[in-house]
């Protein structure tokens, strides 16, 4: 279990990569706007990855980092609804999974 939710968290913190460098080239004229999305996107990915080692590495700080990153994405999502809705899914699976390991342990 949690080696299935360390990879969903590293899958899931790259596809904000995709994002990333979608802001790049949709956003690149809105210059302030751009930058915001692209650090957002780029900033979810980095939580995501950074949960995903501390969860390996057994630190507990690992599920504060997982929520805020499970948040800020679920923002950017919204924010880019038509093209990222489906990574409400990856979101919603990694809340249950961090759910069942909490009642695991």
């Amino acid at each position: 279990m949690k080696t299935t939710l360390i990879i969903l968290m590293l899958v899931h913190g790259t596809i904000h990569l995709f994002g990333y460098s979608k802001v790049l080239i949709v956003l690149s004229h809105r210059a302030f706007q751009s930058n915001l999305h692209r650090l957002g996107w780029l900033l979810s990915c980095l939580l995501f990855l950074t949960s995903a080692i501390l969860l390996y590495i057994h630190q507990s700080s690992w599920q504060i980092l997982c929520f805020i990153a499970m948040f800020t994405s679920q923002l950017l999502i919204i924010s880019a609804w038509k093209e990222a809705k489906y990574g409400t899914i990856g979101n919603l699976l990694l809340f249950l999974m961090i759910l069942l390991l909490n009642r695991l342990v």
